[in-house]
């Protein structure tokens, strides 16, 4: 054999082994961990989760843990790190995404322990000062904006009129610095209007249950609203289902309900909307850090900027409550858009043509049959 022969077989050798290795590079699929912080799924939850998978597609594993609620015991997160460190042992995921408060102060604690090699991107939480951040290694993430100010003009630029806005609320850390947000807001309209939190007002301050929310929103004035800031747990520390809650609370009440997260708006009976902010968008935020991870770049140099709220309105509530959509900001996405009559005009043509087709049809085939039957 020839040295140009020889050489050419070592080229292609080579060339083969860098195309398999980057081919097996493209098909890797990357484990990333996401801690939640609370006890099961909810919709902010699958909103995150979504919003990393449709960006990232199959090239990584999601891997879930609903690691509790604030009125769990260090037993009970012991008992979760435990978990964890039987699972993964001494190996890292590529990433770990900490959903929330909770699932960021569990990662500090157990950091010496537990996914010591990975990088921790935060989500649903308001951007931690650098010392919190370098509790937690290599961290980085998506801080949360709340648009609790921007609701509280929605409110009155729907209804110029509202006379009381009532605040749901829990006693929760975040609920209380999103009623200083509120209140805040609610000074350039208290020439002409209230806000009220129950169970948090001087000689009402015993919090709220499941019973005295309902309570509340059925006693609420029709020219009032309601603002769902949040109610996670009751006033005895136990975890409440949310969902149903504020499905209930819809139902029941006679003023509009408003929220500042998306994973409320939809269903039925439905919340009329908010400048609320999206799991899903900081979930796509997640994916271009995890993508930018993948590429090299460490996540303490990464600076994640807040994904904007956005005013969302349910337009089948907002028609029931005999609201404007002129009033709708500009930027406003809507939902549930109601059946026009010019709709509802265009549909029974359709069906009364359907049914006349279809009778013409089956007289046909009856004159077909009669004449088969006559010359048998």
């Amino acid at each position: 054999m020839s040295m140009n022969s020889q050489y050419l077989k070592r080229v292609m050798t080579v060339a083969l082994v860098l195309v398999l290795a980057c081919a097996t590079h493209a098909m890797a699929v990357e484990p990333v961990v996401v801690l939640h912080s609370s006890p099961s799924a909810t919709g902010w939850t699958d909103g995150v989760v979504r919003g990393l998978a449709s960006e990232l597609g199959d090239s990584v594993q999601i891997s879930q843990v609903f690691l509790g609620s604030p009125t769990d015991d260090d037993e009970h997160f012991d008992a979760q790190f435990e978990q964890l460190s039987s699972q993964w042992g001494a190996t890292s995921p590529f990433a770990v995404v900490v959903d929330g408060v909770l699932a960021f102060a569990f990662i500090r604690k157990y950091r010496e322990d537990i996914f010591t090699a990975s990088p921790v991107l935060y989500c649903a939480m308001p951007r931690p000062g650098p010392l919190l951040l370098s509790q937690c290694g290599d961290c980085s993430g998506v801080p949360i904006e709340y648009g609790v100010a921007e609701t509280v003009d929605l409110i009155f630029t729907l209804r110029p009129d509202t006379t009381t806005v009532v605040g749901v609320m829990d006693g929760t850390t975040r609920s209380r610095v999103l009623r200083q947000s509120a209140e805040a807001a609610m000074e350039a309209y208290l020439d002409r209007a209230q806000i009220l939190f129950p169970g948090f007002e001087p000689g009402d301050d015993g919090g709220l249950d499941s019973n005295t929310v309902l309570s509340v929103a059925s006693s609420t004035p029709r020219s009032g609203a309601i603002l769902l800031l949040g109610f996670s747990v009751d006033n005895q520390g136990n975890p409440v289902d949310t969902a149903s809650i504020v499905r209930r609370m819809a139902e029941k009440s006679a003023a509009p309900v408003y929220v500042v997260t998306d994973q409320w708006l939809g269903s039925a009976p439905a919340v009329l909307g908010g400048v609320v902010v999206s799991g899903e968008a900081q979930g796509r935020e997640l994916a271009t850090m995890v993508q930018r991870l993948r590429d090299g770049e460490p996540a303490s140099e990464m600076l994640g900027e807040a994904v904007e709220p956005q005013p969302v309105i349910d337009l089948t509530v907002l028609a029931r409550f005999g609201l404007s959509k002129a009033a709708l900001p500009s930027d406003a996405r809507t939902l549930n858009a109601p059946e026009t009559p010019e709709q509802a005009e265009e549909i029974a043509p359709t069906g009364v043509a359907a049914l006349i087709g279809g009778g013409l049809i089956l007289l046909v085939l009856f004159v077909l049959f009669r004449r088969r039957k006559r010359f048998r």
